[in-house]
């Protein structure tokens, strides 16, 4: 059931953290690339409909490290890693900071940490 599926993706421990407090969450913000006629502000923004790249979640933790993590919903595929890793590459680029990429897999709960 979704209440059953919600409770183990609140209690992994590897999924877990993500919905502590003291996380700062942006979703499905667009990063816009450095050198683009889009990269006015080169961070996570809400007004970039022509971003680049838009991963699904970005976590900034306190400590302010970077999580990104990308959903997917149906098989593995290397192209998932490669996009992952583009988002990741662009925000530490960008924020100067560490980043930890993960594609999350949801219908079984497998992560695939990519960076």
């Amino acid at each position: 059931t979704l209440s059953e599926w919600l409770q183990t993706l609140f209690t992994l421990p590897d999924t877990a953290p993500w919905f502590a407090r003291g996380n700062r969450v942006y979703n499905e913000r667009g990063i816009s690339a450095a050198g683009n006629a889009n990269a006015d502000a080169q961070t996570l923004t809400d007004a970039a409909p022509h971003a680049d790249y838009r991963p699904d979640r970005v976590f900034r933790r306190p400590d302010g490290s970077l999580l990104v993590i990308d959903y997917k919903f149906g098989r593995t595929y290397s192209k998932h890693r490669t996009q992952v890793a583009n988002y990741a590459a662009l925000l530490q680029e960008i924020a100067d900071t560490k980043v930890e990429a993960i594609v999350y897999y949801a219908r079984n709960h497998y992560l695939m940490h990519v960076y």
